[in-house]
């Protein structure tokens, strides 16, 4: 489980970076992004949603009664 903050990226710079980076990253990760964005990057229907963790829980061994594993971002305030 994943609890974080979510916000969208509309400026250029970044939504070029993130179409350069899905479309050089070797597959099975990375792939074409015009196969779903007929219009490329500048598609409408494009974007690009950033998740900034704040804590992550991790199960490690399902059912064994052992605690999971959790990271939480240090406090920024």
């Amino acid at each position: 489980m994943v609890q974080c903050r979510a916000e969208w990226c509309d400026d250029a710079p970044t939504k070029h970076r993130i179409w350069d980076l899905l479309r050089t990253t070797p597959p099975p990760v990375g792939y074409d992004p015009v196969l779903f964005w007929k219009g490329g990057v500048d598609d409408p229907t494009f974007g690009v949603l950033r998740l900034t963790p704040r804590r992550i829980e991790i199960l490690t061994e399902f059912g064994s009664g052992k605690p999971f594993r959790v990271w939480k971002a240090p406090r920024s305030d």
